[in-house]
Order: C-alpha cells, then sequence, then structure tokens
C-alpha cells in the first residue's frame, strides 16, 4: 500500500510540475551533472603525440610601456582612459620604401628605409620627449604591419602640459616630430647592429643557396642561355618544321600540282588565270 500511494504521489507531482501550465507539452528535466561535449570533437582522432604540441601564447595588443618609467605617474597613460595630448606616430610614417596610400607623411627623400618602432622610441629617449609605446599596434591601412618589421607605434608628448611650450623648441607639429625622428634614426646604434644581422642574414641565405644549387648540379638551377629568334627564310622554315601539316592539306596541295601540270602540258597556263581574273 505504501508503495502504490508513493508512486501515486510522485507521479502527480511530476504532472503537476512539468507540464508548466501548459497542455500537452512536457519538459523533461535531467537529472545529475550534466556530461560536457569535447571542446575539439575531433579530439578521438589526434595522432598520438600531436595533443603535445603547444600554441604560443597570445600578445597582449594593447600592452602599453612608457618613457621614462620613472615619471609614469604624472604621465597621462591611454589605457586607462586618460586621453592625455599625445601625438600617435606609426612607423609607416618615415618608411620611405611606403606610399603616400600606405601611410608615408614625409617627403620620400627625408624619410628612413624600414625604421622599427624600437628606433623610432630611441629617437624620442634622445630628443627627451616623453612617450608610450605600443609595440603590438599595426598600421589599419597597411596589412603587412601585423608581421613586418613596421609594427607598433607610439603616443608622443610635444608639449610640457604645465605650461604648454613645446619640449623640443622645433618640434611643435606632428611633421615636424617626422621629420626630426627620420634625422635621429640612421645615427642609432641599434639601427647599425639591425642592419648589421639582416645582411649577415642575407650573406648566409645567398650562401646556403649557392651550396645547394652546386650540390644539384649547378647547371639546373641556372637558366637557360638566350637565343635570339630566326628570321625570314629560317623563321619561314622554323615555322614549317614546328607546325604539323595535316594530311588533307597535303592531298589539296597534290591536286593542285596535278592541275597545274595539266595546264602546262596544254600550253595554257596562263588562260585559266587571265579568264578568272575578268
Amino acid at each position: 500500500l505504501y508503495y502504490v500511494i508513493s508512486r501515486t504521489d510522485r507521479l502527480q507531482h511530476c504532472n503537476k510540475f512539468s507540464t508548466m501550465g501548459k497542455k500537452g507539452s512536457v519538459r523533461v528535466k535531467q537529472i545529475g551533472r550534466p556530461q560536457q561535449a569535447p571542446m575539439n570533437p575531433m579530439a578521438g582522432l589526434i595522432p598520438q603525440g600531436m595533443d603535445d604540441i603547444k600554441l604560443p601564447a597570445t600578445v597582449d595588443t594593447d600592452a602599453i610601456f612608457p618613457w621614462p618609467a620613472t615619471e609614469v605617474h604624472t604621465m597621462p597613460n591611454p589605457k586607462n582612459g586618460e586621453a592625455g595630448d599625445y601625438v600617435m606616430i606609426y612607423p609607416n610614417y618615415l618608411d620611405n620604401t611606403k606610399s603616400v596610400k600606405r601611410g608615408r607623411r614625409i617627403a620620400q627623400g627625408t624619410g628612413v628605409d624600414r625604421p622599427s618602432v624600437q628606433e623610432m622610441s630611441y629617437a624620442c629617449v634622445r630628443l627627451r620627449l616623453r612617450h608610450w609605446i605600443e609595440p603590438h599596434k599595426s598600421y589599419p591601412r597597411d596589412p603587412a604591419t601585423r608581421w613586418d618589421i613596421g609594427r607598433g607605434r607610439l603616443r608622443v608628448e610635444l608639449l610640457d602640459p604645465n605650461t604648454g611650450a613645446a619640449r623640443v623648441p622645433d618640434v611643435r607639429t606632428k611633421a615636424d616630430l617626422c621629420r626630426a625622428i627620420a634625422r635621429t634614426v640612421p645615427d642609432l646604434p641599434i639601427r647599425k647592429d639591425r642592419l648589421a644581422k639582416e645582411e649577415e642574414e642575407r650573406v648566409r641565405e645567398e650562401k646556403a643557396r649557392l651550396d645547394m644549387e652546386k650540390k644539384l648540379g649547378g647547371d639546373a638551377a641556372a637558366p637557360p642561355p638566350k637565343t635570339s629568334p630566326p628570321k625570314g627564310e629560317e623563321a619561314g622554315d622554323a615555322r614549317k618544321k614546328d607546325v604539323p601539316v595535316p594530311d588533307w592539306l597535303y592531298a589539296e596541295r597534290e591536286i593542285l600540282k596535278i592541275e597545274a601540270d595539266a595546264r602546262d602540258k596544254q600550253g595554257g597556263g596562263d588562260a585559266p588565270a587571265q579568264a578568272g581574273g575578268g
């Protein structure tokens, strides 16, 4: 009797709360902790050992570093929403290999060949200009700056926030700042070291390429010698040799030759031509 009553109560309880006041609809409630589906549905098909491969950590694109670090408490921090009186410059502004469409802001003759944001920061240090370094930003109009050496940007403080005077007498605008940095960058030791390393890497790659060509035979990788195309009758002979002549053309030529021989025997080789022309 107790079993029948308890079972009846449970059924009534389920009917009371499962229908949620709607006729003809029943909600099924799961009992227990739900099983979480694997993040990768192909996890069971990954070969052994592949799960040990770790992807590089994601880079914080909002990372920002001040100069000088001792005055960080007196400099408005853009990361905290403090705008400040900063001028934002990208390496594209100084790069003489970029077009105006890609962001160059100064004349090509006064620019610098592929400057980096670190070199621009060192130039601002020489000019005694407070600035923030954002090394992981990219110029929006040039997708190559996402991976190339031109990645990053600077937020430079040109004017003294207390007096409003220019920190450098000849640098009051963004264009003046770009020209001043472009004049300073070529003499920086960090730039000279970078260019020397790039030259060493280029020489090493060229040597490796020559060694590989020598190992493979040398002549296989060399381009074929250039030859001048045939002219006049040689060109006609070459075309005759290269272009195959179909069989029906041979037969037509033979028929025309037989007809011409027959007209010559009759002594009126030019008569049909004249008649046809009239």
